[in-house]
């Protein structure tokens, strides 16, 4: 009876080493062909999901703008409720006109809005955020434009009966620091609160050039009749 019993107590010692080395194994992780195996599936769905990334973030970039660009639009409307006009200034003074004339509240949300939503990195924002809100834009002598990312109505366009009009520009990127999103394209609010994506397909009708660090003007010197009633 007492010899039955060793085997199998060897056999469990045996069974017992072999997941001791399993389990050893594990525990070190894994092995040089292992980890190359990994590395390579994960190169495979970063060349293939990377690109998706980029894209849906250039297009989340500019429907943002696009809302912002409503907002803009919505403060001019206030504006015009309380002085029965449009504002007077043109360019950068147009855009920041309901801030300069307490139409819309001082906010940090507000301050923000007058940056493209794609250039959170804006040199100029940062140091605005730095400071209250009611202590900036106090006057229209205060502003540069680099206080906004946006171009306005060039003043010497804003008369007429024909504002409200969705063949008439009032707000566009404005392109000053580089181009405002990386497809090359603008978008711009007209008149009747519309805001209009013009894509580089567009723009090429309009001498838009597919050269390395190429950036379509926006302004009185572009080519695109929409963006050339505009100032900075």
């Amino acid at each position: 009876m007492q010899e039955s019993i060793v085997p199998l107590r060897r056999h469990a010692a045996t069974r017992h080493g072999r997941n001791a080395d399993v389990a050893a194994r594990a525990a070190q992780g894994f092995t040089l062909i292992e980890l190359l195996v990994v590395i390579a599936i994960l190169s495979v769905l970063a060349a293939v999901l990377l690109p998706q990334i980029t894209a849906s973030r250039v297009t989340a970039n500019i429907f943002a703008d696009q809302k912002n660009l409503n907002w803009h639009y919505q403060s001019l409307q206030n504006y015009k409720i309380r002085n029965k006009r449009l504002p007077r200034e043109g360019g950068h003074k147009f855009v920041l006109a309901p801030w300069v004339e307490g139409v819309v509240e001082k906010t940090p949300e507000n301050r923000d809005r007058y940056f493209n939503p794609a250039e959170d990195n804006d040199v100029r924002l940062g140091e605005l955020r730095d400071e209250e809100p009611k202590d900036i834009w106090k006057t229209f002598n205060d502003l540069t434009s680099q206080d906004t990312s946006y171009a306005g109505r060039a003043k010497k366009f804003l008369s007429g009966s024909n504002l409200e009009s969705g063949n008439e520009a009032w707000i566009a990127d404005d392109n000053e620091n580089g181009p405002a999103h990386p497809s090359g394209s603008i978008n711009v609010l007209v008149g009747d609160g519309n805001v209009r994506h013009l894509t580089v397909e567009d723009l090429k009708k309009y001498g838009y050039r597919e050269e390395e660090g190429y950036v379509y003007p926006v302004g009185l010197d572009s080519d695109h009749p929409l963006l050339q009633k505009l100032d900075k």
